[in-house]
Order: C-alpha cells, then structure tokens, then sequence
C-alpha cells in the first residue's frame, strides 16, 4: 500500500513539473510575442 501511494506522490510531482513547464512554455511565448509588436 506504500509503495503504491509513494509511486502516485511521485507520478504526480512528475505531471506538476510537466504541467509547470508547459505554462511556462506558453508565457513565455506569449512575452516573446508582444516584444516583438
């Protein structure tokens, strides 16, 4: 049962960061895209 809900903790963080990443992604995109107006 731990080692169950220590690998869900853990695919979790993993689809945070991926999430975080893509957001970052898309702002960044964004800013770049009204430096350049």
């Amino acid at each position: 049962m731990y080692i169950l809900y220590k690998n869900l903790s853990k695919n979790f963080l993993n689809y945070l960061k991926d999430f975080y990443r893509k957001l970052e992604n898309i702002y960044n995109s964004k800013m770049n895209y009204f430096t350049k107006c």
